[in-house]
């Protein structure tokens, strides 16, 4: 029976079809990402570099914003002969993408461009133009990685994820969407429930659909997943019977006693998947414990501030989208390094992370001039057991609001005085106002951000 169910022939009949119209060829490209994790570092780090010096040359000959900005800074491909060369070129931030967007489109495209918009954390709409061979490396990587967790393509998707449609510029535009998820969803055996809302009638709605639908694993924004599991554990539902082999989380971060709660509701693993729209899948949790990073399709730096941090930002270069190249592109996410690259107990090649900290504007600014991480205050959040959900909103450099969502709508006095003991140690000098609410906005995205600074400086 197994040759005639519909996982199988999606696997082997449906989906490299489909790919081999767009002219990719799967079945070539998923045997080369299978065998290339295994390359040695220094295997991989020399087929990275030949891909990129390659990418770098085409930037340069058919990208205006490169033509010009390198000109101007007397650089030259045959320059880029080894990796400190590759770290000369200058840096390129969202604030030069966002006003010289059209200057990053190739006259010379491999494959044909589409185009990926995003409002991002601070609203200002920014479109990306990307390529379709950088969508099928995206797409192989992906695939590649929840193999690594027993999860084979086709089998059934729970999705939970923000509907872009509300936000489109016209109605035809959000129908027209929303019929394009509905025939990919059937094809691709998924199902998607917009994240954007939260409610009990929701909730409810989905854990219905969930029990009928049997998936293989769920996969959607770390806080709506969080919050699905909070409302079975509350109603005392039986997660576990759903017998998932992984809830895959992306979007946005937890702290611990979080993917704890979501771990115990479902007893299956929770995985933690890391992109971007522009870059695609960028790193993955693995079985070994650690997370790997995607390195056959893009390049990392981890920038330091200063030598004894113990994270940077993340600068990127996607080494399959030609059609709109990003070079050295600073993604404005804070990461903390491996703490050693020798390479992982089942011996992948694969370089990688210690986790993602949150964004550079996830930073508290503290009235003599430090700066502490919102990960020091989600460290406290995690011993006090009635807290649900949070965030921490600064307005200004004396004060910051502290949002809590509980479990009984309060906190025990110990809890209380445990609170404010560790927001005064680690926030000192600052005015904190602690308010219980019954739910926490989410973003037009339909993503949470626990940490929210309105500083600019």
């Amino acid at each position: 029976m197994m040759a005639f169910e519909y996982p199988h022939i999606l696997r082997k009949y449906i989906y490299p079809l489909s790919q081999r119209i767009r002219k990719r060829d799967y079945l070539k490209m998923m045997e080369e990402a299978s065998r290339n994790q295994y390359l040695s570092q220094e295997e991989l780090r020399s087929f990275q570099f030949e891909k990129l010096v390659k990418l770098i040359e085409h930037a340069y000959k058919t990208v205006p914003y490169y033509q010009r900005t390198y000109r101007q800074n007397d650089i030259h491909p045959e320059d880029i002969r080894t990796w400190a060369d590759y770290k000369n070129l200058p840096i390129l931030t969202k604030d030069h993408y966002h006003a010289n967007q059209k200057e990053f489109i190739s006259s010379q495209p491999r494959t044909p461009l589409y185009t990926m918009g995003t409002s991002g954390s601070t609203g200002i709409p920014t479109n990306f133009y990307l390529d379709q061979s950088f969508s099928a490396s995206a797409n192989i990587s992906r695939i590649r990685a929840l193999e690594w967790w027993g999860i084979m393509l086709g089998e059934r998707e729970m999705r939970m994820w923000g509907d872009i449609s509300p936000l489109l510029p016209s109605r035809f535009a959000a129908i027209k969407k929303r019929w394009k998820r509905f025939y990919s969803d059937r094809l691709m055996n998924r199902r998607t429930f917009s994240a954007n809302i939260i409610s009990e009638e929701y909730l409810e709605t989905l854990w219905g659909f969930i029990q009928r639908y049997r998936p293989a694993y769920i996969f959607g924004y770390a806080m709506f997943v969080f919050s699905f599991a909070s409302y079975l554990n509350d109603r005392g539902y039986d997660g576990i019977r759903l017998g998932l082999k992984a809830a895959i989380v992306s979007g946005e971060n937890l702290f611990d006693a979080q993917i704890e709660m979501i771990h115990n509701v479902f007893n299956c693993p929770v995985v933690n998947e890391y992109g971007s729209t522009e870059c695609g899948v960028i790193a993955y949790d693995h079985p070994c414990g650690e997370m790997h990073l995607m390195d056959e399709i893009i390049v990392t730096e981890i920038i330091r501030g200063k030598p004894e941090d113990d994270y940077g930002e993340l600068v990127v270069t996607p080494l399959e989208n030609w059609g709109g190249p990003l070079i050295r592109y600073n993604l404005q996410d804070l990461v903390a390094p491996a703490e050693t690259q020798e390479g992982c107990s089942i011996k992948l090649g694969l370089g990688s992370i210690k986790n993602i900290i949150g964004r550079n504007n996830d930073l508290i600014h503290l009235p003599d001039g430090r700066l502490v991480h919102g990960t020091t205050i989600s460290t406290s959040m995690k011993f006090l057991p009635s807290i649900r959900q949070f965030q921490i909103i600064q307005k200004n450099h004396g004060s910051m609001q502290v949002l809590l969502v509980t479990k009984n709508g309060m906190l025990t006095p110990r809890e209380e005085e445990y609170l404010h003991g560790k927001l005064s140690e680690h926030l000192g000098g600052m005015k904190i106002d602690i308010n219980l609410v019954e739910s926490i906005a989410r973003e037009e995205s339909g993503k949470y951000r626990f940490i929210r600074s309105e500083i600019s400086d």
